[in-house]
C-alpha cells in the first residue's frame, strides 16, 4: 500500500474513534440522566404516598370536628335552655 493510502485509513481510523469516544460519553451521560431520574421518581412517589397519607388522616380529622361540633352544638343550646330556665325560676319567685 502507498503511503496515502496509509495516511487516509489512519485518519479515518481516528476519526471513527474519535466519534466512538463520544458516544461511549454520550451513553454514561445518558446513564447518569437516568439515575437521576430514577431518584426522582422515588422521591415522587414517596411523596404521593406521603400525600394520600396525610389526606386520610384529614379526613378522619375533618369527621372527628364534625362529630364534636355536633356535640357542642347541642351542648350550647342546652345550657342556653339551662340558663333562661334558670333566669324563668328566678323572676318567677320574686313575683
Amino acid at each position: 500500500m502507498s503511503d496515502s493510502v496509509i495516511r487516509g485509513n489512519s485518519t479515518r481510523l481516528e476519526r471513527i474513534e474519535s466519534k466512538i469516544d463520544d458516544l461511549s460519553e454520550a451513553v454514561i451521560s445518558l446513564a447518569r440522566m437516568e439515575e437521576r431520574m430514577i431518584t426522582l421518581f422515588k422521591r415522587i412517589d414517596a411523596y404521593d404516598a406521603r400525600q394520600k397519607e396525610l389526606e386520610q388522616k384529614l379526613v378522619a380529622i375533618e369527621k372527628t370536628l364534625i362529630k364534636r361540633g355536633s356535640f357542642f352544638q347541642i351542648f350550647d343550646k342546652a345550657a342556653w335552655i339551662a340558663v333562661a330556665a334558670i333566669i324563668t325560676a328566678y323572676v318567677t319567685s320574686k313575683y
